[in-house]
C-alpha cells in the first residue's frame, strides 16, 4: 500500500530557533596550499577557498528542519564561493536523507538543501561529514560544485563549474541492455504532475569491501561518501521527479569492509544480481524500496523499472576505479539508478561503448547524446561531449514518471503533499513549415504559481535510424540537448555558433524533406519538491524553400544612429507555398542581448529588400539584422558586427541604395541617395563634388532638397575614364554646413580585346595531351570563353568553356594523340559584352607509343612459400601517358586460391585480382584500369581485359624507369607464372626536338614525386651546359625558377622547396641559355 504523511504530520516536526537576520559567509579565497597530499578530484579551472567549519557548524546547528513549519522566506542565509570569484546567497534549511534511526547513530553526518536568492533557478544541496563539507548546485548559470581540496579532511575547498571538470572514465560502460529488460516503459505526451507530490522511497545502498577501502576502510567513511553521492542524486531526483530517496536504518549492514568475504563476486551483472540476495538477506526485503550497490571496478547495470519489485528492486550497480565527485555522482549512479526507475538509454549511436546499448524507442539524441541517461564520453567518434549533464531529456521526463506514478513505481513510496504546485508549460502552435538549411528559433512560455525561478529545455524530441554523429537520414535526431535556459526561447544552431558562423557536429540543420519534433521541459527548481511540465511542437521542413540567407551586412560596417540604411536577403521561395511567409519581420539585435532584438519594420513584403532607420539613441559594436518569416520561426542573420555610432552633433547621415555602380564606359551611373537629419537638423541641402575625375560629370535631382530627402545622383561622361575602380568624394553642403560621403564607380572602357595566349603556343609540337590551356588577364575582362577543334572553322569542337572566371581551362578529359588542333579564346563582361575572338591558334599533340616490356625470370613454380614474385625491369626514363599489365598467364589450381599484387619502383602495393571462389586451373588475362568495372568471371582463362582491384593510375604522369614486380599469392596451389609484361604508353617527341634531346643526352628526374614538401631535381649531364631549372604551374605560370649556371658533366642535384605551392600538379623543364629544350617532367605536390 502507499504510505501518506500528511502535510499537518509534517509540520508537527521539531522547530529549530534561529534568527530571521542570520547571515553568515564562513569562506576565504586562499592560494593552493603547499602541502602535497592525495587529491581525487582535480578540475581543469577552480577557485580554491578556506573554510571556516566551527562558524559554519555553529551556523548550521541553529537553521530549521525542512519541514519544521517555517516559511522558506525566513530560513537564514549562507553564502558559498562560486567559480567566478563571486558569492553566491542561499536560504537553507537542514533536510536529512537518513531514515531517523541512522541519522541518531551518525550525528556527525548532516544533509541540506537550499534555494538560490541572487539566481533563483539555483538549487543547492549540500552536506558536512567526517569527510568535509560537499555541495552541488544546480542552476541555468552552470551548475558548479564546493569538494574537499584533499581527499583527506581539511580546511582548504575547491569551487568548479562542471564543465572545467573532465573526469570521464573511458573504461565506463553502462551494460543495460534494452531489448533483455522486464519492464516496457511508456512515454506520454502529456505531462503527469510533479512537484505537488514529494515520493520518498527507502533506499538499501551497499558497497563492497573494495568501494569501502577506497573511502578509507571503514563503515563510517564508506557512509560518509555514500551520503555524499545520495545527496547530490537527490538532488537531481527532487528537482525533476519530486523523487527523494532515503537511507535505510540498517544501511550499515550492507556497507562490506572485505573484499574477500563480501557476497560480490566476478563482473557486474553477477555484482548486480547478488545484490538483491546481499540487500534481502541482511536488511530484509520489507524494509527498503529500492536497492544499489558501489564498487570501484569499472561498469554499470541495472534492471528496469525495478523500484517496489521485491524480486528486482535491489538490482542496481555502479562501480568506477575513483569513485568520487560529479562523474561518478551524475554520470554513472543516477544513470543506473534512472533505469531502476523506468529510463532506457536516450542515445542514438552505436559506436564505442553505445554499440549494442541504444534503445530505438528513446533514442532521442545525436551521437552520444548528453543527458543523464546518454552515454557522453564513451562513444568513440560520437561523442557529443565528455560528460554528461545534469538533468533528465523530456523523453526521460515522460517516460520515468509515468513509471513513477503507476502502480509499478508508486506502489512502495511514501508520499508527502508540497506546498509546490506545478508550471504550466506552453509550446506553442505545431504546424508551421520552414525552408532548408535555415536557422530557427522555438519560443514558448509558462506560468508558475509560486514563481520560484523557472528553467526551460527545447529537445528534439524525434527517434529514427542509428546514424553517424552528423550524418543524419530519415527522423532521425539531428540536434543535441543543451543544458536549462532561464528564458523559454532556444536558437537552432545554437546562437554561439550562429553568431560565430561555425558549424557543429551535433546540430546538422535540415537539408531534406522531414517533420522535427520538439518538447519544452519547464522545471520550477522548488525546494526539496521541484515541479515540472512540458509541452510539445513539430514542424515541417520542405526542400522547395531554403536557404533563407541575409545578403548584407556580411562583412563589418559602421552605422551612424538615425541613417537609412538596406538591408538584403534571398527568400529563397519562403513567400510561395509550402512555407507561405508573405511577410518578414525584421529585427536590430544586440548580441550580448539577443532575446530583446529591437523591431525596425513588421511585416514587410518578403521581397528581398528593405531600408530601415536605425534607432536613435543606442551605440555599439555588436549588432546584427535579424530577417525572420513573420508568424513563423525561420529567420537568419547577417554574418558580421555592425558597429552603430551615436549621432554627434546635428548634421545628416547619408546612404545610397546602390553604394557601388559598374558600367560600361558612355553609359550613365545613377545611384539612389537617402539622406536622414540627425539630432533635428534642417536645412535647405544641395550636393557638391570634391576633385572629380577629369571628363566626369554629376547632377541631383532635385537640385535641393529638405531633410528628409531621397535624391538622384547621375554620373554622366563615364568614356573619358580609363577601366578601373574609383571612389568619388562628394559634399552634402548648406550656408556654414558640409557633410562629405562618397560612392563607388567601376568603368569597364570597352569589351575586351587582344588577349595574348601563353600556353600552348602556336603552332607547338610535341604538346602533351594533358595540356592546361593558358592566357593571359585582361583587364576589361571578368569572364573568358574558350574552343578547342580539330579543324580551324571550329566546326569540329572537342571541348569548349564558357564563363571561366579565371584565364586558364584544363579540359575534362586529355586530348587525343598525334593530332592537330586548333583554339581560340575571348574575353567578356556583363557590362560592354564580348569581346573578339583571338587569332587562331595551333599546335600538334605528343606521339604516344605503346611498348610492351616482358618478364625474363618466367615460368616460375609456385613453391611452399606463400607466393612468388616476378620482375620486370625498364631501363628508359619513359613519361607514362598509359600503362596495363599484359599477358598474364600461367597455371593454379583451384584459381580460387590465387591472388595478384603488383609493386612499382616506389614500393607500392596495388592489388590487381584476389582470391575468389573458383575451380579453374589456368588463367590468362590482361589488367586495365579503363576497363568496364564488373566482376571477375571463373574462370578467367580467355585473355580478357578487366579492372584491377587497385587503380594504379596514379603513376600516370611519372616515370616508367626501375623494377616493376609481379607477385602472386598462392595458398600452397600448384602451379606456375609463366608469362606477364608491362606495357607503357610514353610520347615520342616530334623528330626535331627528338633529336635536340637525344644529341644533349641528359637524364632529368626529380624525387620524391609526389612531394610534400622538399625535392629534389636531378640533372645526369654527357657534357658540360649552361641551364636553367623552370617550374611552372599548369596554366603555363612559372612558380619556380633557379639559374644554376654553368654545368659540368655528370650528376649534378638540387633541393627545391614546394612547401609555399597549392597541392596539384606542375611541370618542369631543363632550358639552355638559347632556349631549347633539355628535359621536362612533371611534378605532384601533396
Amino acid at each position: 500500500m502507499i504510505r501518506v504523511i500528511q502535510t499537518l504530520l509534517l509540520l508537527a516536526c521539531t522547530i529549530s530557533v534561529f534568527s530571521q537576520s542570520t547571515e553568515i559567509t564562513p569562506w576565504a579565497s586562499s592560494q593552493e596550499p603547499a602541502q602535497q597530499k592525495r587529491r581525487v578530484i582535480v578540475p581543469n579551472i577552480y577557485r580554491t577557498v578556506k573554510l571556516d567549519e566551527s562558524d559554519l557548524r555553529s551556523f548550521l546547528a541553529n537553521v530549521p528542519q525542512e519541514f519544521s513549519g517555517t516559511a522558506q522566506s525566513e530560513w537564514p542565509v549562507l553564502g558559498l564561493p562560486k567559480p567566478d570569484g563571486s558569492i553566491g546567497r542561499f536560504r537553507v534549511c537542514e533536510s536529512p536523507i537518513m531514515q531517523p534511526g541512522l541519522a541518531q547513530r551518525f550525528p556527525e553526518i548532516k544533509t541540506y538543501l537550499g534555494k538560490g536568492i541572487d539566481d533563483p533557478t539555483a538549487y543547492i544541496r549540500f552536506d558536512l561529514t567526517p569527510k568535509g563539507f560537499h555541495a552541488m548546485v544546480l542552476t541555468t548559470e552552470g551548475s558548479w560544485f564546493i569538494d574537499p581540496y584533499y581527499f583527506e579532511h581539511s580546511d582548504y575547498y575547491i569551487s568548479y563549474f562542471t564543465r572545467d571538470f573532465t573526469g570521464n572514465d573511458e573504461g565506463f560502460t553502462c551494460e543495460f541492455k534494452p531489448e533483455s529488460t522486464d519492464f516496457s516503459g511508456e512515454t506520454t505526451a502529456f505531462s503527469p504532475l510533479t512537484g505537488e507530490t514529494l515520493r520518498i522511497y527507502r533506499l538499501a545502498q551497499a558497497a563492497t569491501g573494495e568501494y569501502t577501502n577506497f573511502q578509507g576502510g571503514t563503515v563510517n567513511q564508506a557512509l560518509a561518501a555514500i551520503t555524499t553521492t545520495i545527496n547530490r542524486v537527490n538532488t537531481v531526483y527532487e528537482r525533476e521527479f519530486s523523487v527523494r530517496m532515503m537511507l535505510i536504518d540498517n544501511t550499515t549492514q550492507v556497507i562490506f569492509t572485505n573484499g574477500s568475504s563480501d557476497p560480490y563476486t566476478g563482473g557486474s551483472a553477477n555484482k548486480m544480481n547478488q545484490n538483491q540476495g546481499a540487500c534481502d538477506n541482511n536488511v530484509g526485503s520489507a524494509n527498503y524500496d529500492i536497492g544499489h550497490v558501489f564498487d570501484v571496478s569499472d561498469g554499470g547495470i541495472a534492471s528496469l523499472g525495478s523500484v517496489c519489485d521485491n524480486t528486482r528492486k535491489a538490482r542496481g550497480y555502479t562501480g568506477t576505479s575513483n569513485p568520487v565527485g560529479d562523474p561518478f555522482d551524475i554520470d554513472y549512479v543516477a544513470h543506473e539508478m534512472g533505469h531502476q526507475f523506468g529510463g532506457n538509454h536516450t542515445f542514438n549511436s552505436n559506436m564505442g561503448s553505445c554499440e549494442g546499448n541504444r534503445n530505438s524507442g528513446t533514442a532521442f539524441e545525436p551521437g552520444s547524446g548528453s543527458t543523464i541517461m546518454a552515454y557522453a564520453g564513451i562513444c568513440g567518434s560520437d561523442n557529443v561531449q565528455l560528460q554528461s549533464n545534469d538533468y533528465f531529456h523530456g523523453g526521460s521526463l515522460s517516460e520515468m514518471t509515468s513509471y513513477i506514478i503507476a502502480p509499478a513505481g508508486a506502489s512502495c513510496a511514501t508520499t508527502s503533499v508540497t506546498d509546490n504546485t506545478a508550471p504550466v508549460a506552453e509550446a506553442g502552435p505545431s504546424g508551421m513549415v520552414i525552408p532548408i538549411q535555415t536557422p530557427f528559433e522555438l519560443t514558448g512560455s509558462a506560468t508558475d504559481a509560486e514563481d520560484t525561478g523557472l528553467s526551460y529545455g527545447w529537445e528534439e524530441y524525434d527517434t529514427g535510424a542509428s546514424t553517424e554523429l552528423g550524418q543524419p537520414t530519415g527522423n532521425a535526431p539531428q540536434f543535441r540537448s543543451y543544458p536549462l535556459a532561464n528564458v523559454p526561447v532556444r536558437v537552432f544552431p545554437r546562437l554561439s555558433n550562429l553568431l560565430a558562423n561555425t558549424g557543429n557536429i551535433a546540430e546538422i540543420m535540415p537539408y531534406y524533406n522531414r517533420t522535427l519534433r520538439f518538447r519544452l521541459s519547464v522545471r520550477d527548481n522548488h525546494a526539496g519538491a521541484g515541479g515540472v511540465d512540458w509541452d510539445n511542437m513539430q514542424l515541417t521542413v520542405s526542400n522547395a524553400a531554403g536557404p533563407f540567407r541575409v545578403l548584407s551586412g556580411n562583412t563589418p560596417e559602421t552605422w551612424t544612429a538615425g541613417s537609412f540604411q538596406f538591408v538584403q536577403w534571398d527568400p529563397a521561395n519562403t513567400a510561395a507555398s509550402p512555407v507561405n511567409a508573405a511577410n518578414v519581420d525584421i529585427y536590430l539585435v544586440n548580441t550580448d542581448d539577443f532575446y530583446n532584438p529591437i523591431l525596425l519594420v513588421g511585416g514587410t513584403p518578403n521581397d528581398g529588400y528593405e531600408m530601415i532607420t536605425v534607432p536613435e539613441g543606442i551605440s555599439g559594436n555588436n549588432y546584427r539584422i535579424k530577417v525572420k518569416g513573420a508568424g513563423n520561426v525561420f529567420f537568419d542573420l547577417n554574418n558580421a558586427n555592425i558597429t552603430i555610432n551615436d549621432q554627434g552633433a546635428p548634421g545628416v547621415a547619408v546612404t545610397a541604395t546602390t553604394p557601388a555602380m559598374v558600367v560600361c564606359g558612355g553609359e550613365n551611373a545613377v545611384y539612389d541617395l537617402n539622406i536622414a537629419p540627425l539630432q533635428g537638423y534642417q536645412n535647405t541641402l544641395s550636393i557638391e563634388g570634391d576633385n572629380l575625375p577629369s571628363g566626369l560629370n554629376f547632377s541631383t535631382d532635385p537640385a535641393d532638397f529638405m531633410l528628409p530627402a531621397f535624391p538622384t545622383l547621375t554620373l554622366t561622361g563615364t568614356e573619358n575614364l580609363p577601366t578601373g575602380d574609383y571612389t568619388l568624394n562628394f559634399n552634402i553642403t548648406a550656408a556654414g554646413f558640409g557633410q562629405p560621403f562618397s560612392v563607388d564607380l567601376r568603368v569597364f572602357d570597352s569589351t575586351p580585346e587582344n588577349i595574348q595566349v601563353q600556353s600552348p603556343a602556336d603552332n607547338a609540337n610535341g604538346v602533351p595531351v594533358d595540356i592546361a590551356f593558358a592566357w593571359d588577364a585582361n583587364t576589361n575582362a571578368t569572364l573568358y570563353d574558350i574552343d578547342i577543334a580539330t579543324d580551324p572553322d571550329f566546326t569540329q569542337i572537342v571541348a569548349s568553356a564558357t564563363d571561366l572566371t579565371d584565364p586558364f581551362f584544363e579540359p575534362e578529359s586529355n586530348l587525343a594523340d598525334s593530332t592537330r588542333y586548333y583554339w581560340r579564346v575571348r574575353g567578356s563582361n556583363p557590362y560592354c559584352g564580348a569581346g573578339s575572338y583571338t587569332p587562331t591558334n595551333t599546335f600538334f599533340t605528343e606521339i604516344v607509343r605503346c611498348d610492351r616490356f616482358f618478364a625474363t625470370d618466367t615460368p616460375k613454380a609456385f613453391n611452399a612459400a606463400p607466393f612468388i614474385f616476378s620482375r620486370v625491369t625498364i631501363p628508359d626514363d619513359l613519361l607514362i601517358r598509359d600503362m596495363n599489365i599484359v599477358e598474364i598467364k600461367g597455371q593454379g589450381n583451384p584459381l580460387g586460391n590465387l591472388s595478384f599484387r603488383l609493386t612499382g619502383p616506389d614500393g607500392a602495393n596495388y592489388n590487381l585480382v584476389g582470391a575468389a571462389t573458383c575451380n579453374g586451373s589456368s588463367f590468362d588475362f590482361n589488367i586495365d584500369n579503363e576497363a568496364l568495372p564488373g566482376p571477375l568471371p571463373c574462370p578467367y582463362n580467355i585473355g580478357g581485359t578487366y579492372r584491377p582491384l587497385d587503380s594504379f593510375a596514379g603513376y600516370y604522369g611519372g616515370s616508367a624507369k626501375g623494377e616493376w614486380r609481379l607477385f602472386v599469392f598462392d595458398q600452397g596451389a600448384p602451379g606456375q607464372l609463366a608469362s606477364w609484361a608491362i606495357e607503357v604508353c610514353y610520347p615520342k617527341a616530334p623528330d626535331g626536338v627528338r633529336e635536340e634531346i637525344a644529341a644533349n643526352g641528359g637524364t632529368f628526374a626529380v624525387f620524391p614525386n609526389p612531394s610534400t614538401g622538399e625535392a629534389t631535381f636531378t640533372a645526369d649531364l654527357p657534357a658540360g651546359a649552361d641551364l636553367r631549372l623552370r617550374i611552372t604551374d599548369l596554366a603555363g605560370r612559372e612558380v619556380y625558377g633557379f639559374n644554376p649556371g654553368k654545368l659540368s658533366s655528370g650528376e649534378h642535384r638540387f633541393q627545391v622547396s614546394l612547401a609555399n605551392l597549392p597541392q596539384g600538379m606542375y611541370l618542369y623543364r631543363w632550358l639552355d641559355e638559347q632556349g631549347g629544350l633539355w628535359g621536362s617532367g612533371k611534378v605532384v605536390k601533396q
